[in-house]
């Protein structure tokens, strides 16, 4: 009997291949996030460290300018927090996005495994039973020609 050759084997490489590209864009994705998220962690602390300077120096005597010169940088790092906040929303969007890709390619992946997996018992059942058939008659040649 031939050996054991699944037909599709071409497929699920590919399909292998297909994951591994999922789940490589599916990392990348999540450490664009992290590091998205960390940025706006330091941009809200900045902000946080702003406010505090502002309102320390109020209780002191501004000299004209210096006032709007702190509401400003504050205004600023406010509209800096909330283009960093985007990039959080958009980063999180690609990271859902790669995770989906990837577990659908997971998914047709696994549906190769499984199929292959069925083939290779349904292979070697076969096989055990043409082996189990194959002593059966050895058996009942010998024993046939005993009994003459």
């Amino acid at each position: 009997m031939k050996p054991f050759a699944f037909s599709l084997e071409a497929v699920l490489l590919v399909r292998t291949r297909e994951e591994q590209a999922a789940k490589e864009a599916w990392g990348v994705a999540m450490q664009a996030f992290t590091r998205a998220e960390q940025n706006l962690v330091a941009g809200k602390w900045e902000l946080e460290r702003q406010q505090t300077a502002l309102c320390d120096l109020r209780g002191d005597c501004f000299r004209p300018g210096d006032q709007s010169m702190y509401l400003n940088a504050v205004a600023f790092q406010r509209s800096v927090c909330e283009r960093l906040a985007m990039e959080l929303k958009k980063a999180a969007e690609v990271a859902r996005a790669r995770q989906t890709a990837l577990l659908q390619a997971r998914m047709k992946c696994e549906v190769l495994r499984r199929l292959k997996e069925n083939k290779m018992n349904e292979y070697q059942s076969d096989l055990r039973a043409r082996e189990e058939a194959a002593i059966d008659d050895l058996m009942i040649s010998r024993h046939g020609r005993r009994g003459i």
